[in-house]
């Protein structure tokens, strides 16, 4: 079994795609992972350059089925890892997180998953909000962040 499994989501991510999968690759030296790419029907070069790398690449086969939660899904299914990374196309991973967010699940094991921050690299920035320590545990997932697997099959 592998470590990790990324899985990506990306709808014409052809500006952000190379970015994303290197910072993958960069921050996972030390594990055994699967980066999987799930793509929405993209109509851009997305998916020539994602095969430029070592990666699964799955494509939704329907335009009607391209759905919000659809690539999630496939990639949970497809995912070998005792971890699941959930990852949209124009997000990179940054150095350190995912060493925090592995030990911190390691040693919380009531824990389903680590999320961070997200900052916007486009024009604008998001500031991070500060939160207090009954914000911080919450009942649900995000759309991005690293989730032990055995949490989607209860």
């Amino acid at each position: 079994m592998r470590e990790i499994s990324f899985i990506i989501k990306a709808y014409n991510e052809e500006k952000n795609i190379a970015k994303c999968i290197k910072s993958i690759i960069n921050n996972t030296k030390k594990y055994k992972v699967e980066i999987i790419l799930v793509d929405s029907i993209s109509t851009d070069s997305t998916i020539n350059i994602a095969k430029k790398f070592p990666i699964k690449i799955v494509q939704i086969a329907k335009n009607e089925d391209r759905k919000c939660g659809l690539a999630p899904q496939l990639g949970y299914q497809l995912a070998k890892g005792e971890y699941i990374f959930l990852i949209d196309g124009d997000m990179e991973l940054i150095e350190g997180f995912l060493d925090k967010a592995i030990l911190y699940l390691k040693e919380e094991p009531l824990l389903a998953g680590v999320n961070g921050n997200i900052i916007e690299m486009n024009s604008h920035f998001l500031k991070p909000q500060k939160s207090n320590k009954e914000d911080t545990y919450k009942e649900k997932l995000h759309g991005f962040g690293i989730y032990k697997k055995n949490v989607f099959k209860k």
